[in-house]
């Protein structure tokens, strides 16, 4: 959810979710992307794009 800290890593997921994808990391995971859509005057130099890298079996390896 948007603030928690993603699994184990020290990254809080960004708010303001909008489009996201999923990209073959080549290994059997994959890297879960999301644009967070925040404009400067919501909360600056907050948006951008986030990852989660997952493994093969699904468990999260960094964000």
């Amino acid at each position: 959810m948007s603030g928690e800290v993603v699994g184990a890593t020290n990254y809080a997921w960004h708010m303001f979710p909008d489009g996201a994808g999923t990209f073959d990391d080549g290994n059997g995971g994959w890297y879960y992307t999301c644009n967070s859509e925040v404009f400067d005057f919501m909360a600056p130099d907050s948006g951008g794009v986030s990852a989660i890298h997952f493994d093969a079996d699904g468990n999260i390896v960094d964000a």
